[in-house]
């Protein structure tokens, strides 16, 4: 199974990824779509940083928790998401 979409991320409250039927997140493909203001992936909603896309950048890696979360920086951003069960 997977997700796959484009989630506006708010920069005033962290954000938990749209997982649909996703029960048990793996690997993860995300691209954010903004031209100025990066995005933070984090380990639920008050947790740590683990990953930090600048404007136009993409990461693929295995998710370690089974509530992402993500918070933009000064502004809204669209993030691209595949996310794939494991």
């Amino acid at each position: 199974k997977y997700v796959s979409g484009v989630q506006e991320i708010g920069y005033e409250a962290a954000e938990a990824l749209t997982l649909g039927g996703i029960a048990s997140p793996g690997y993860c493909v995300l691209k954010n779509l903004d031209a100025t203001n990066y995005v933070t992936i984090r380990d639920g909603a008050e947790g740590d940083d683990l990953v930090k896309l600048l404007a136009g950048d993409v990461a693929i890696f295995r998710l370690g928790s089974a509530t992402p979360y993500a918070l933009a920086d000064t502004a809204a951003v669209d993030l691209e998401y595949l996310i794939f069960e494991t």
